[in-house]
């Protein structure tokens, strides 16, 4: 029984080992999923894709990580849904930022802008060009500020 265990162990191992790094680079948009190509022809049309980084995980699915050329980054999973959008210190287009969201940041912050947004399934994390972090829940109401 205990060499079952063992050679279990070993084997998984070895396959997690093997599988640990299937990460690619592209520049192929075609590569991405539908739903990702349209949102970065919509709200990236002007800006050059400087590449696409594709991460299949072993048990996660696949996320691609795509870095355009002016600094700003954008990640989405595998059905094409932005996770998290990061504009260095270029604000964030309006589209990825929920109304009650903009609007708590502008009652809170007059002149801040969103310079990144990731989105979770139970929280908003964003974070403004003055380096601020604001946590919001799933209902756009501030769980933290840092």
């Amino acid at each position: 029984m205990k060499k079952i265990l063992v050679a279990l162990v070993l084997g998984f191992s070895i396959i997690s080992i093997a599988c640990a790094d299937n990460e690619r680079i592209s520049r192929n948009l075609g590569d991405l999923p539908a739903d990702a190509r349209t949102v970065i022809n919509k709200e990236f049309a002007n800006t050059k894709v400087s590449y696409i980084k594709i991460d299949k995980d072993l048990f996660k699915s696949t996320t691609y990580e795509v870095q355009f050329v002016n600094g700003t980054e954008i990640t989405f999973d595998s059905k094409g849904n932005w996770i998290e959008v990061d504009c260095q210190r270029s604000e964030v287009p309006a589209a990825f930022v929920p109304a009650q969201i903009k609007k708590q940041v502008n009652d809170m912050f007059p002149g801040e802008k969103v310079t990144k947004i990731e989105k979770e399934s139970r929280y908003y994390d964003v974070e403004l060009g003055n380096d601020i972090d604001i946590k919001f829940d799933k209902n756009f109401k501030i769980k933290k500020v840092d």
